[in-house]
């Protein structure tokens, strides 16, 4: 056992520590750390100081050199994780005052999901180290994909910015830990915040906008989101300070790669002579009062030759030439605000008021909403939910519809909200045939589950209805094989055909007490007046299922593929029956039709091979030539001598033989 300082290869914090055989974990970053040799320390501290000033590309082609000329896996481990953080371009960033570090993304790719679906990732998983040290990668990656997962989410929460403004703001430096004054930087930042805005530009400036950040992700986010940068700085150390080095560098690099032009990035310094870093000697320096019009021609080119609107921007450049002018004489008034602040959640904005007590003048500053507080995947303030990464929107009157897209989750979870506006549809087909999902969690504010929504999918076996959906579609949860109980909730009006087909495990279906549309009698679901049976309620019945004598109509296909039916009584009090109502039932051997039928509908008996007879009294007017499709071993027991059989639109030959094939065992 020895005692070295030595670097992390990841965070370069120095260590004074007891080094146990040939490894030791980061106290800063978590990192794990081997002891190599000499000509690797050099090759790693290299590579390191490459990513820490941007330069990933470089720094990935040393840690692939290492790799090549590696004997060993773990150093191998080593150079594929800062291989990794090259890719995905991490650097870590720690505070003053703090020993604990930050991630910094400046790259992100909308096609690799999550960092453990890199090629890196899985690399590092297949080589052959101890697996506690394998687990201590696995932990440190699983930290970095936090912050990444969140950058989709708030790349979309994120509006588009005009500026970015990049300033050190607090006073604490590497001498001074404890400061805990403001610079006089960040003073004029506030003042072209509010004046900007004022001249109706969209402004990031973080400490009017965030209010605490616990992810990196939203500074990444609106360094995306927006056209310029303006680094204001009046001493060179804080243009160096750790976090406003973080994000002017992440724009160089935004340069670098075409991401964004030269001319977007503005230096304003504050004191004449300031001596800044070697990459930024090139950057274009303007003066205070020319930021509004470099501003104003970069966002708005189209209106450089627009020379009323260059007459406007003069006039106003040179009113705040003579405020600042007048900002010394006694005579000039200076607003005295008192500020009313509403904060803001993560539903909705908030906004601070500043009212002058002097002269009353009103300004009011708009603070976006919070982003959620997500724990084990839900939200701590608002009980929102994490949703699941790759499905489908489409805009659809006013909200957005859902489909699976690339999803590949087993339990979904759909958002509430996307791109500010409220789901409200599950997409016709959304879900067809996704045989992998397990269960879905519908939130509130869906209206609408369209035809054939969940339509096969076999394994679903737990889905909540919300209580905002008003209608379930055509064949919405057709075979869903798993399912075992529905409860339906009182805000649903409508239930359209073969809602529930084929699903043969359903054992019941629950209506709220509420729910004045419907009623649900021993598994069956019935309209506001009990009198008609809803289609498609339920797959699996008793053997011998009584229809109550409050029923008057059975719609279509409402006891079709009914598996274990076997015996039907059908009650006086029926006097219409729907297409195809007991078709595909393989165990139906007999049915009785009341003399208050006058129709047998399309395919009423169609393909019940163990039917064997029917009693069809007078009263029948008309019988269709498909209802008794398939029924190979029917006698049918007719008290009329000439039925009239009905000929649908597009039967068929083979129907029709069918017909005939059947024995009529007509009334003398």
């Amino acid at each position: 056992m020895s005692t070295k300082e030595i670097r992390c290869i990841y965070c370069k914090g120095v260590h004074t520590k007891h080094i146990e055989k040939d490894s030791y974990i980061c106290e800063y970053c978590g990192g794990l750390n081997y002891i190599t040799t000499t000509e690797e320390d050099c090759k790693f501290q290299l590579a390191n100081n490459n990513l820490s000033i941007y330069k990933f590309e470089e720094a990935d082609d040393i840690y692939k050199k290492i790799i090549d000329e590696s004997t060993n896996d773990k150093t191998t481990s080593m150079a594929l994780m800062g291989r990794l953080l090259s890719y995905f371009g991490i650097v870590y960033v720690r505070s003053y005052g703090s020993k604990d570090t930050t991630p910094t993304f400046a790259r992100y790719n909308p096609d690799i999901p999550s960092i453990k679906s890199s090629r890196y990732y899985k690399q590092l998983c297949d080589l052959d180290i101890d697996s506690y040290e394998l687990q201590k990668y696995k932990t440190q990656i699983d930290e970095l994909d936090k912050v990444y997962t969140r950058i989709d989410n708030d790349l979309n929460d994120t509006p588009e910015y005009d500026v970015f403004i990049c300033t050190k703001i607090s006073m604490r430096t590497k001498e001074e830990p404890n400061n805990l004054g403001y610079t006089e930087d960040s003073r004029v930042a506030t003042d072209l915040y509010y004046t900007l805005k004022e001249k109706g530009l969209n402004v990031f400036y973080s400490d009017k906008i965030l209010k605490g950040v616990d992810y990196d992700s939203q500074i990444y986010s609106a360094l995306s989101k927006s056209k310029i940068i303006l680094v204001i700085a009046s001493k060179k150390e804080y243009l160096e300070s750790v976090w406003v080095e973080s994000e002017w560098r992440r724009w160089l690099n935004f340069i670098d790669v075409g991401f964004r032009k030269k001319d977007t990035f503005l230096l304003h310094l504050t004191e004449k002579g300031i001596e800044v870093p070697s990459v930024l000697q090139k950057a274009q320096v303007i003066d205070y009062y020319k930021i509004y019009d470099v501003i104003d021609s970069i966002v708005n080119k189209d209106k450089k030759n627009d020379e009323n609107a260059i007459n406007i921007l003069t006039k106003e450049i040179e009113k705040l030439k003579q405020t600042q002018k007048n900002e010394n004489k006694s005579s000039y008034h200076v607003h005295s605000y008192i500020t009313t602040k509403v904060d803001a959640t993560c539903l909705k904005n908030g906004y601070n008021e500043y009212k002058c007590v002097e002269c009353g003048y009103i300004k009011t500053e708009s603070i976006p909403k919070l982003n959620h507080n997500y724990v084990d995947g839900k939200c701590t303030m608002c009980g929102d939910q994490i949703y699941s990464s790759g499905l489908e929107f489409k805009l659809v009157d006013g909200g957005y519809s859902v489909s699976i897209g690339k999803c590949k989750d087993k339990n979904i979870v759909i958002p509430k909200e996307y791109n500010g506006k409220l789901v409200t549809e599950i997409a016709p087909s959304a879900f067809y045939q996704a045989t992998f999902i397990e269960s879905v969690n519908i939130p509130e504010g869906v209206t609408k589950i369209s035809k054939a929504a969940f339509s096969n999918c076999s394994s679903l076996t737990n889905i909540v209805i919300p209580n905002s959906v008003t209608s379930i579609g055509v064949g919405a949860f057709v075979s869903c094989k798993n399912f075992t109980n529905v409860y339906i909730p009182d805000s649903v009006t409508i239930i359209e055909d073969h809602a529930f087909s084929c699903c043969n495990n359903l054992k019941s279906i629950n209506v709220s007490p509420n729910n004045k549309n419907y009623k649900s009698i021993d598994g069956d679901l019935y309209t506001k007046d009990e009198k008609s049976l809803i289609q498609y309620a339920i797959g699996k019945r008793e053997k011998n299922f009584e229809i109550p004598n409050s029923v008057t109509s059975i719609g279509g296909a409402a006891f079709q593929h009914s598996y274990s039916l076997i015996n039907l009584v059908i009650p006086n009090s029926v006097t219409s029956m729907g297409g195809w109502v007991f078709s595909g039932c393989p165990l139906l051997t007999n049915v009785e039709i009341p003399d208050s039928i006058t129709s047998i509908s399309d395919g009423a008996f169609a393909y019940c091979p163990n039917l064997t007879s029917i009693y069809i009294p007078k009263s029948v007017k008309e019988i269709s030539i498909t209802s008794f499709y398939e029924c190979k071993q029917l006698t049918v027991y007719c008290e009329i001598k000439k039925p009239l059989f009905g000929y649908p639109k597009g039967y068929n030959k083979e129907c029709f033989e069918y017909v005939r094939k059947v024995k009529w065992n007509y009334k003398k």
